[in-house]
């Protein structure tokens, strides 16, 4: 693996001004929800500067009104090397604003991650560099999930013989994995369309995954074929890191693990 920095991106914008998380936590956004009594926001800058070889560079969100309601928040902007930028309307948008000026590799996360650890993003960092596709994403096997929190409701990605969930740690290897962010930007463009993101897609490759034909590898490649880069995908084996503070349920699920109620 080669040493050079890698340089990490958080997206904590959100689509909606308010949500049901935000208003049971009575923050401005749903990245500065408190646990263990610092915004997971915090908890995620925290993570990445105790990583070894990352550095934050870009803040992608929140609003700066939301922002500047966390002292260690606006202290951290006080750094030269870390830049702040308005969030767009969606993540994918967001990532690619992030991105733009950074040489690769780059690190990108997001921002609610709040039991993200330095030790996980080194790992992923060293595994999907020494993977060597362009884009790769981190996946959690769902196994360890269910196993660690049998009660959580976790999405589920049901490839054949191999369920997993998103890890929200994605690695730039090159300037070509941008388009794995432009591909998924096209996608979230027909969120409400679904007849539309069936055809991006394929009918094939849903059919297959409907009827859990489709295995992660098959995946892979077809996708990496219409996003026009090298896709690849690294098994993080902590199960914690496949829980984001996204909902009341996952911010008390937090909350739980924080204060050592699960081991």
């Amino acid at each position: 693996m080669s040493e050079s920095l890698v340089s990490a991106v958080v997206l904590a914008g959100q689509r909606a001004r308010t949500t049901p998380l935000g208003e049971a936590a009575g923050v401005a956004a749903d990245v500065l929800v408190p646990v263990a009594g610092r915004a997971s926001l915090e908890w995620v800058v925290a993570a990445l500067d105790q990583a070894q070889g990352v550095q934050l560079r870009v803040l992608a969100g929140p609003n700066r009104s939301a922002l500047d309601t966390v002292p260690a928040l606006v202290d951290l902007l006080q750094n030269p090397d870390v830049s702040w930028l308005e969030p767009e309307g969606d993540p994918a948008s967001s990532a690619i604003s992030g991105v733009r000026n950074l040489a690769a590799p780059v690190l990108v996360t997001a921002g609610d991650h709040a039991l993200l650890s330095a030790a996980v993003v080194e790992r992923f960092c060293a595994e999907a560099r020494d993977l060597g596709a362009d884009f790769v994403v981190g996946l959690v096997p769902y196994e360890r999930v269910r196993a660690a929190f049998p009660e959580s409701r976790r999405t589920v990605l049901k490839f054949a013989g191999q369920p997993c969930c998103g890890a929200n740690l994605f690695l730039l290897n090159n300037a070509t994995g941008v388009r794995a962010f432009e591909f998924w930007r096209a996608l979230q463009q027909h969120r409400k369309q679904p007849r539309r993101i069936a055809r991006a897609l394929g009918l094939g490759l849903l059919f297959r995954y409907v009827t859990r034909r489709l295995t992660l590898a098959a995946a892979l490649a077809v996708l990496s074929a219409k996003a026009g880069c090298q896709l690849g995908a690294v098994m993080v084996q902590d199960p914690v890191v496949a829980v984001d503070v996204d909902s009341v349920a996952d911010w008390q699920l937090a909350e739980k693990i924080m204060s050592g109620e699960y081991p």
